[in-house]
């Protein structure tokens, strides 16, 4: 199916769904719904259309709604693996230089 130049995926429109919802803190079927409307409207009055729509039926509220949810999830879990990979970072740099300071401290003795 090629895409034409107007047009969205709808992963992207339900991940920044998705974004809105943690950043309001508030996940609820009727705030992923209120929020993709929106957002459809929006896109809709800027020219763009979503191009899997043309050949298939659009999700109901509530499948749009459980890929939203799922999208949330890898969001949370990816900010989670990102705040671990940035502990263990500045763990070992401050490792390294601690050991540095070591050294340094030997040598001028």
């Amino acid at each position: 199916m090629p895409r034409t130049k107007n047009a969205l995926r709808i992963t992207d429109i339900r991940i920044a769904v998705a974004k809105e919802c943690l950043l309001y803190g508030d996940s609820s079927k009727d705030t992923i719904t209120r929020i993709t409307k929106a957002y459809l409207k929006q896109i809709k009055l800027d020219g763009f259309h979503v191009d899997h729509w043309r050949y298939d039926n659009p999700p109901t509220i509530t499948q749009n709604a459980t890929k939203v949810q799922f999208e949330i999830e890898k969001l949370k879990n990816e900010r989670r693996t990102n705040n671990t990979k940035k502990k263990l970072r500045n763990a070992s740099k401050a490792a390294s230089r601690s050991s540095a300071t070591k050294k340094n401290k030997k040598r001028r003795l």
